[in-house]
């Protein structure tokens, strides 16, 4: 479980105003949306042997889908959204020596509840990718990215690089918008709901397209959101579930254009 101590914030007489965690008398839980991925995105091979299966069973799509544009083992699309999670760990860090207004500038690309209902909203994007720069964002970028390439074979198969890359910002920003109802006091960041759109964006998907569920599938995506998301306070779970239902809907929308039409 991490905390960390942030500052209140607020606007007074148009501009933003951040109060030192000292003079809170209390600690803020700085929320991660995906510090619990290790123990389910990447599942270890005692979870997946449960399943019967020694990796996720690959997407099966007729000759209409997306052909992989990477002769390599990761996509280019995987690749380059793994680099962007983990640039954001750098971003973090450099803003973090930048005071404005008393405040280092990472907190302005944060996601403060707050402040986005005050309307700061383009945190509810730059959360997606810029983390706090301390021991728990370090964790953060490290699983997202590792999920990012662990996943890429289902993911990267499953969309062309135009719908992977809306789809992450997509579920990202209905994860974030879900997580508003924390309460104006939340404070998180993370790529965790966009990465979970693109997962089950690729299981409806795959319903879509087959005209079945593919109950191992559908187990193991359960059972990742279930582990990821249920009973860890410093996760973010309605931002886990915002991002998944919308890539349920958005895949199933992609996958139904895919299937042929009858003679």
């Amino acid at each position: 479980m991490a905390y960390a101590r942030v500052p209140e914030c607020r606007l007074e007489g148009g501009e933003v105003l951040f109060v030192p965690p000292d003079s809170l008398g209390q600690e803020e839980i700085l929320r991660n949306k995906s510090h619990a991925q290790y123990l389910s995105i990447i599942p270890s091979k005692s979870y997946l042997s449960i399943l019967g299966q020694s990796e996720p069973r690959p997407i099966e799509l007729n000759t209409q889908a997306p052909v992989r544009l990477s002769q390599g083992l990761v996509s280019n699309q995987g690749r380059n959204l793994a680099i962007a999670i983990m640039g954001g760990l750098v971003v973090g860090a450099v803003t973090s020596l930048v005071d404005v207004g008393g405040a280092p500038l990472t907190y302005y690309f944060l996601q403060f509840n707050s402040l986005v209902n005050q309307g700061w909203y383009w945190q509810l994007f730059t959360s997606l990718l810029v983390v706090f720069p301390n021991s728990l964002g370090a964790v953060d970028v490290l699983f997202n990215a590792i999920a990012v390439i662990w996943l890429d074979g289902l993911l990267s198969d499953a969309f062309s690089p135009t719908e992977y890359y809306a789809l992450f910002v997509a579920s990202g920003l209905a994860g974030n918008l879900l997580s508003l109802l924390n309460g104006p006091r939340e404070i998180s960041f993370g790529a965790s709901g966009g990465i979970f759109g693109l997962l089950a964006g690729a299981v409806a998907l795959d319903y879509a397209v087959k005209g079945r569920v593919d109950y191992q599938l559908l187990v193991w995506f359960i059972a990742v959101f279930y582990i990821s998301s249920v009973g860890l306070s410093y996760v973010d779970w309605l931002a886990h579930l915002g991002g998944a239902l919308l890539g349920l809907c958005a895949g199933y929308v992609i996958g139904r254009g895919r299937t042929p039409s009858a003679p």
